[in-house]
Parts: structure tokens; C-alpha cells; sequence
């Protein structure tokens, strides 16, 4: 999610540092570092990145192979095909990001739009991809005789470059709204002071547009088809029985005509539901974290003080760059 890679900061060595910047400080930080959770909190922060491209680019990679040899190239496929390389280089920008951040090398105000805006392309062209995958078998699940019509090729690739237009005129927002910000010693990219109230407006539309109402989208689409799935096997079942009692062995044996559809489309169900499952907690988190955050920001603004944020302690890090910029 495009929101969710603009705060480098709240990494363990981001908070570890911010302790440091006082003697007071110091201690608690020394205390954080006495704890094996810390250090294995570390360990993982380093090495995931890691983890993540090399399954991304190794099972991405396999996929568009395997996917590659089939016999008919299917709207299907098509979809596959153009998700493994959207999701691959999704992953790369993401990790080129956080290494180069990690490290504390010079991107400019121009490696910071490029990375951005490559980021905020890629991450949402992979989601709103899934969303076009499930649709097609939902329709294949439930109108299998119209499904060669409504997704014929050519509609998929129109399908695919509109979504792909809309989108990229999304993260073009990226090429004038961030900038290097150099602070406590930390590399990173930040937003425009002029364009700080713009920024919370494409935040919101990040969460909205491009990670909640995919997953939404998804649950329907889901339920759904595992709904009809269900009443599918119930009357095959069904129908092998009937065959068994009159003693037809050849039919009761002959395997199912949409079987193999039934396979992609169980597949495809266990990819949305990881999807879900891993992108819904920490869009409700940052939703609620920006609401707060919007409402913290207010308040503060008509007091004349500083926000104190209580329900999320973790808003503090997350909205570093507004009290910066404030």
C-alpha cells in the first residue's frame, strides 16, 4: 500500500535512534536493547526485505512460466502473467526504497518522486489486478456460458489498461508531492510543507480507493463463489451417488468437465483470502491512525499546542513528518 511506504521512520532503528537523542533517553534505550525481543525484532526487520524479494522474483517467476506453457492463452492466464510482474516489481521498488533509506543514501528530491511514484503505481496495479482475477472467476462460477464474452482477451487487455491508466494519473501525484527530508540524521522521503493538507487527502484516497475497497470488493466476490462451489460439490455428490445405486461405474468414474476450473478458482480464492487477511488489520489500523491523527492536528491547530496522540502511540511515529513540517 502506497500510504504505508512514506514512514521509513518507524522501523526499531528509527525508534532505537529517536530514544538516543537525549542523555534521559539513552537509558530507556539501553533498557529496549537489554531484551532478546529486540534484537530478534531487528533481526527480522533486516532480513525480510530479503525474504520477501527472492520468494517474489523466484515464485513470480515460476508462475509466468508455468502459466506460459499453457495451450490457450486465456484471459486468465493474461491476468497471472501481468500480476506476477506487478507484484515482482512492486516488491523491488519497495526493497530499493527501504535499502537505500536503510543506509542513508542521498535520493534528491528526484530519486524520492521516481521511487515514489514507481511505488505507488506498481502496489496498487498488483491489488486492483487480484480484484480483476477474482471477478473473472466469479463469473466463470456462476455464468460459465457467458464468461467468453465478458472476458474475452481483447476485453481483459482493455480492462487491464484502463485500470492501468486510472491508476498511473493516481501516482503521477507522487512526481510533485515528495521531497528528500534530511532529520536526526535519518534519509527519507517526505511531502511538501505547502502540500501537507493534499498529502492527508491522497493518504485517505490510498486507504479508500486502493487498499479497502479492494478487500471489500474481494470478500463479496469470495463469498460468493465459494457459496456456488459448495452447491456444486453437494450436487455432485449427488449425481455419483445416483449413478453408484443404478451400478453406471463409467459415469460415477468420469471425472467432473469443470473440474479444472474449480481448481483455479479454489486457487484463486486462497490468494484473495491472503490478500485480505493480510492487508485489511492494517488498513482499519491506518484509518484509525489517520483519523486521529486528522482529529489530534485540528485540535491542536485551534489550541495553539502540540498533539498528544493516545489511542495510537504508534501515530507518533507514523506522523513524524507532520510534526516536522508543523
Amino acid at each position: 500500500m502506497a500510504s504505508e511506504q512514506t514512514y521509513p521512520n518507524t522501523s526499531l532503528m528509527g525508534f532505537n535512534s529517536s530514544l538516543s537523542a537525549d542523555g534521559a533517553d539513552n537509558s530507556s534505550a539501553q533498557e529496549l536493547e537489554s531484551h532478546a525481543e529486540y534484537w530478534a525484532a531487528a533481526w527480522l526487520n533486516r532480513t525480510t526485505p530479503w525474504i520477501a524479494l527472492l520468494v517474489a522474483v523466484l515464485g513470480n517467476g515460476a508462475v509466468i512460466i508455468t502459466v506460459r506453457k499453457m495451450k490457450t492463452f486465456t484471459s486468465l492466464v493474461l491476468f497471472v502473467t501481468y500480476l506476477g510482474v506487478t507484484d515482482t516489481l512492486c516488491i523491488i521498488f519497495n526493497f530499493l526504497y527501504t535499502q537505500l533509506t536503510r543506509y542513508k543514501v542521498p535520493l534528491g528530491n528526484g530519486g524520492c518522486k521516481a521511487l515514489h511514484f514507481l511505488m505507488n503505481f506498481t502496489t496498487p496495479v498488483a491489488n486492483w489486478t487480484v480484484v480483476l482475477m477474482t471477478l473473472e472467476r466469479f463469473v466463470t462460477v456462476f455464468f460459465p456460458f457467458k464468461i467468453s464474452r465478458v472476458f474475452s482477451l481483447k476485453k481483459s487487455v482493455l480492462a487491464l489498461l484502463i485500470t492501468a491508466f486510472v491508476l498511473l494519473i493516481h501516482a503521477s501525484f507522487a512526481l510533485w508531492l515528495y521531497i528528500e527530508v534530511i532529520d536526526d540524521g535519518y534519509i527519507y522521503c517526505g511531502e511538501e510543507p505547502s502540500l501537507q493538507d493534499v498529502s492527508r487527502i491522497i493518504t485517505w484516497v490510498d486507504l479508500l480507493l486502493l487498499s479497502l475497497l479492494p478487500c471489500l470488493i474481494l470478500i463479496f466476490l469470495n463469498s460468493g463463489i465459494i457459496v456456488k462451489l459448495n452447491k456444486s460439490a453437494k450436487v455432485r455428490r449427488e449425481a455419483m451417488n445416483t449413478h453408484l445405486l443404478r451400478g453406471d461405474t463409467a459415469n460415477s468414474s468420469r471425472p467432473p468437465v469443470s473440474q479444472q476450473h474449480i481448481n483455479l478458482s479454489v486457487m484463486l480464492v486462497t490468494v484473495s483470502v491472503a490478500f485480505v487477511i493480510l492487508q485489511l488489520p492494517i488498513t482499519i489500523f491506518y484509518l484509525s491512525c489517520l483519523s486521529e491523527v486528522s482529529q489530534c492536528t485540528k485540535q491542536a491547530r485551534t489550541d495553539g499546542g502540540e498533539c498528544v496522540w493516545t489511542k495510537y502511540p504508534q501515530c507518533l511515529e507514523t506522523s513524524k513528518r507532520s510534526s516536522i513540517q508543523e
